[in-house]
C-alpha cells in the first residue's frame, strides 16, 4: 500500500502480468521493478473502481464542479485534475448530503467544522493503516526469490480489506454517534451555557521517556508507542473514560464522573510507570468548551498546569474535583500552588498511587 525499501529483483512475468491486469502502465511496472515494491497495487485496485471524474461527479450532484473540489478540499482530499477518474458513483450522495446539510441544518462554517473534523479523522485512520502495514507487514514479505509475488498477493489483499473497512466505518461511526450523544446529555445539564459540557479533565505525564526513548531502535521506539498507547486506551475504556490525545510523551483523557476520572488516574499512572520512566498527572473537573473532539477552557489549562507541579508518581487533584469525588476514594490535602497563569495560590489535594 505504501513504498517499500528499494531490494533488487529480477522481472518475474506472473508479477508483469498481474500488474497489466490491474491497469498498469508500462512506467508503472518498470518502476515497481526498479524499486523491488509492488505496492501500487493498492492504488490500481482502487482505480479500478472508480466510475466518476470530479467533473462528472458535479453534473451528477447537480452541483459545480468548483463547490465539488471545495468540499473535498475540506474533507482533506486534494482534487488536481478534475477529468481523472478518482471518484465512485456513490459519491454524489455524499455532495447532496453536505450541501443540504449547508443549507437545512447548519450554516456554512458550522458544516466545514464538521468536514474537517472528518477530515482530520480519516487522515490519521489512513496514515496508521498505511504505515502499520509498510513497517511491519512489508518487510517480512519481501525478503526472498518470491517477494514480489507474495508482496502483490499480500498488497492485493489489504486493498481489499481497506475496501471492506470503509464499508464497515458507517455503522460504526453510528455506533460512536449514539455514545457521544449520552455523553452530550450527560454533561450538559449542569453547565450553564450550551456550549459548554462538564467534565472531568486529566493529563498524564511520562518523565524520563525523552533519555529512554533516545537509545531506542524504531523498531524498540515502535513497540514503545504500541504499548503505551494500548494500554492508555484500554484502561480509558475500562473507566468510561476517553483518551482525547497522546502529546508527546503525554496523555490527554476525560471522564464524565470525577470518581471515574480519579480512578482513571490512578490506573494510568501504575500501568505506565517503569523502572526507567516515572509518572506524574494532573486532573480538574468544571466546565469546558468541547470542540472537534478537543476540550479547551480554564479547567484544561488548570489540569495541565497541576500535572506539571506534580512530583513522580503524584496526580494532584483540584478543589473541584476533590469536592465531587466519592469520600471512598482516598486523597490527602497537598497545600496550595501557585500556578502559572493563575492570579492567586490554588488548593490541591494529591491522589496516592
Amino acid at each position: 500500500m505504501g513504498p517499500a525499501r528499494p531490494t533488487s529483483h529480477e522481472r518475474d512475468q506472473y508479477v508483469v502480468d498481474e500488474l497489466r491486469r490491474l491497469g498498469a502502465s508500462e512506467d508503472e511496472i518498470a518502476l515497481a521493478f526498479a524499486e523491488g515494491s509492488v505496492g501500487i497495487a493498492a492504488d490500481l485496485l482502487f482505480r479500478s473502481r472508480a466510475r466518476l471524474s470530479a467533473r462528472q461527479l458535479a453534473d451528477a450532484s447537480g452541483r459545480s464542479v468548483d463547490e465539488v473540489i471545495e468540499i473535498y478540499r475540506r474533507l482533506g482530499v486534494r482534487i488536481d485534475d478534475p477529468d481523472a477518474v478518482t471518484f465512485r458513483e456513490t459519491e454524489d450522495h455524499l455532495i447532496r448530503l453536505f450541501t443540504a446539510a449547508a443549507q437545512d441544518l447548519f450554516d456554512p462554517s458550522e458544516r466545514n467544522d464538521i468536514l474537517y473534523v472528518i477530515a482530520s479523522a480519516l487522515h490519521r485512520i489512513s496514515d496508521a493503516v498505511v504505515n502499520e502495514y509498510v513497517g511491519a507487514v512489508e518487510p517480512r514479505i519481501l525478503d526472498g526469490d518470491d517477494g514480489l509475488r507474495r508482496h502483490l498477493a499480500s498488497t492485493a489483499m489489504a486493498a481489499e480489506l481497506a475496501e471492506e473497512l470503509a464499508r464497515m466505518l458507517g455503522p460504526l461511526l453510528i455506533h460512536h454517534i449514539r455514545q457521544a450523544t449520552l455523553r452530550q446529555r450527560r454533561a450538559m445539564p449542569a453547565a450553564p451555557d450550551r456550549l459548554l459540557s462538564r467534565y472531568t479533565i486529566g493529563f498524564i505525564d511520562l518523565v524520563g521517556s525523552t533519555q529512554l526513548t533516545r537509545r531506542f531502535t524504531a523498531t524498540d521506539l515502535t513497540a514503545f508507542v504500541r504499548r503505551f498507547e494500548t494500554m492508555a486506551f484500554e484502561i480509558a475504556h475500562q473507566h468510561r473514560g476517553s483518551i482525547i490525545k497522546h502529546i508527546g510523551d503525554e496523555i490527554m483523557f476525560a471522564a464524565l464522573d470525577p470518581n471515574d476520572g480519579c480512578r482513571l488516574a490512578v490506573e494510568l499512572m501504575r500501568a505506565l510507570r517503569s523502572g526507567d520512566v516515572s509518572v506524574r498527572g494532573g486532573l480538574a473537573f468544571g466546565d469546558v468548551l468541547s470542540r472537534r473532539g478537543d476540550f479547551y477552557g480554564p479547567v484544561v489549562n488548570l489540569a495541565s498546569r497541576l500535572a506539571d507541579q506534580a512530583v513522580n508518581d503524584e496526580v494532584l487533584i483540584d478543589a473541584a474535583a476533590n469536592q465531587a469525588a466519592d469520600p471512598a476514594i482516598v486523597r490527602e490535602p497537598a497545600g496550595r500552588r501557585m500556578l502559572k497563569g493563575f492570579d492567586t495560590p490554588v488548593p490541591v489535594w494529591s491522589l496516592p498511587t
